[in-house]
């Protein structure tokens, strides 16, 4: 019953993580030239954003362990 809903989660997490790198990269883009500015981004997403994954994986990883009944 959970293995379903899997797909929907891994796209809403990867368009928010997706949103979070392009408003980083719109940031530092009026400094720097492109190049410059993707790497500036991923310097100052990556950590946020690998938290950010590893947190939502141990919460879903703690729910393997639950005895849910379907409803």
């Amino acid at each position: 019953m959970m293995i379903s809903a899997i797909p929907v989660l891994m796209i809403s997490l990867a368009t928010a993580y997706g949103i979070h790198f392009i408003s980083r990269y719109y940031e530092e883009r009026h400094n720097l030239d492109p190049v410059k500015a993707v790497n500036m981004t991923i310097r100052d997403i990556f950590v946020p954003i690998l938290m950010s994954a590893l947190t939502t994986m141990a919460g879903f990883l703690s729910l393997t362990a639950a005895i849910v009944r379907p409803m």
